[in-house]
Order: C-alpha cells, then structure tokens, then sequence
C-alpha cells in the first residue's frame, strides 16, 4: 500500500468539498460560517486507497502541526478542527478552507518547480550525451 501524499489529500479534498465551501454563498443556513468546511474523512481515505485514521492523522496530527499559527491579537488559526468525539464522528471534522486552498497552491508551485528543475536537468543530461557521442564518433 503506497500512502498518500500530503498534496494527493488536500487535493481530493479540494475537489471533494469546492461544491460544499461555495454552496454557503447561496445558503448559509447550511453551517455556522462559511471558513469552516466539513470534511468527509472516510470518502477522501476510499478515494486515496488507505484507513480513514490515516486520513484524520495526517490532517490532525502533521498538518495541524505543520500549519496551526497564533497571530499578534493571540487568536488561533487552524487548518482543521475535530469538532466531536472522533470515534461517533457526531459533529465531524471540519477544514479551514481558504486557508486549505492558499496551502494547497504552495505545494502545487513548489511540485511545479521540483518538475521543471528536473525537466532542464534530463534535457541537459541528453544534450550532453549528444555532444559527448558526437565528438567521440566524428
């Protein structure tokens, strides 16, 4: 079983909830704010292959702790909220959205970047090798 990837669940999550966190503009009877965006753990684990506890652990305990700050006026930002006892999912897990999102675009241009650097890279190694093979062979 190959685990997923921090941005393989933002991702899925993304995609999953976009229709949920834009729906509050019409209906804001639908949650209490519009930032907070319940998150369905078990569908996003289905979809990636893996346990739902894998899911919530990477989202609770590694990205909350990779991306919780506290700002000048002591308020707390967090990126996702276990609102109810885990084990009966009562109340759910709910993901700061925007916050999310803007997360989910620094990974996604620093993967552009990783791929791009690799790309130049593999295209110097073949010129290289075409003017090495030219050189020895003419």
């Amino acid at each position: 079983m190959k685990l997923p990837t921090d941005i393989q669940i933002l991702e899925k999550i993304y995609k999953a909830h976009k229709n949920d966190f834009e729906q509050y503009e019409n209906d804001n009877s639908i949650r209490d704010n519009k930032i907070f965006v319940r998150v369905d753990l078990l569908k996003i684990a289905q979809e990636l292959k893996v346990d739902k506890d894998i899911v919530f652990g990477r989202l609770y305990y590694h990205l909350n702790h990779k991306f919780n700050y506290q700002n000048a006026g002591n308020s707390h930002v967090k990126l996702f909220i276990n609102r109810g006892d885990y084990g009966k999912d009562e109340k759910g897990h709910e993901i700061n959205f925007p916050y999310m999102t803007s997360i989910l675009a620094g990974m996604q241009y620093e993967r552009r970047k990783y791929q791009m650097a690799t790309i130049i890279a593999i295209i110097s190694l073949a010129v290289s090798t075409i003017s090495v093979t030219i050189s020895v062979f003419l």
